[in-house]
This record gives structure tokens, C-alpha cells and sequence, in this order.
């Protein structure tokens, strides 16, 4: 889990005008929204996706703001302890931390460090 201030990132949610969108659905029509916002989004369904962390946002300000917390030198990884990385940086070296350090741990000790450390 990536950290920021060694507190956990918490994502936007997915819209809830597009929340029951999935590949090959399409929009009905924009007089049956009943919000602005969603007769805006039925009228011209672009929105800006970041993929590495699922969050769909609807207007480019947002994402652009988001995308600049994300790329901010301000997190760090739980595993290693580095600081100082972006949440992409962050994410990768969690990763690839986390399947060396599971390669590395001899088989014949899990179970009995998982009945050790459960209370």
C-alpha cells in the first residue's frame, strides 16, 4: 500500500452518472438524467481515466489536479521504507519488493511464522 504522510491514498470514487457504464454499454438518452451534470456527460461522454489507479474523473481540471498530486515527490513505499517517490514510483517498487520478498522466503517457514505472529 503506497503512503503519503505514512497515511493510505484514498481514491475518488467512479462517478455515479457513469457508474453503470461497461464495455459496450451506451448512454440512454440525456432527458432521462435528471442532474446537470449528467445531461452534460449523456450530451458528450468524454472523461479522463488514470488506469494505474481505476479513478474516472469528468471534467480535465480535476484530473489534471489529481494527476499532479500523484506525480508530487511526496510518497513512499511501505515495504522498502523509501521516501521521497512518486505514487507511481511508489507503487512499482511496492510491487516488485513485495513478489522478491516472497520468492526469497523459504516455503517451509510460512506457516509456521504465520501461526507465530496470529494471536
Amino acid at each position: 500500500m503506497v503512503l503519503v504522510r505514512r497515511k493510505r491514498v484514498l481514491f475518488h470514487d467512479v462517478p455515479d452518472s457513469i457508474r453503470h457504464l461497461g464495455p459496450g454499454n451506451k448512454l440512454p438518452d440525456p432527458g432521462l438524467y435528471p442532474s446537470p451534470e449528467a445531461k452534460a456527460l449523456a450530451a458528450d461522454p468524454e472523461v479522463f481515466y488514470i488506469p494505474e489507479t481505476g479513478e474516472v474523473f469528468l471534467d480535465y481540471e480535476s484530473y489534471a489536479a489529481r494527476m499532479t498530486f500523484y506525480k508530487s515527490n511526496i510518497f513512499m513505499c511501505e515495504v522498502t521504507g523509501k521516501t521521497g517517490l512518486d505514487y507511481f514510483q511508489a507503487a512499482e517498487s511496492e510491487r516488485s519488493e513485495s513478489n522478491n520478498l516472497h520468492a526469497r522466503f523459504p516455503e517451509q517457514l510460512k506457516a509456521a511464522v504465520l501461526r507465530a505472529v496470529q494471536w
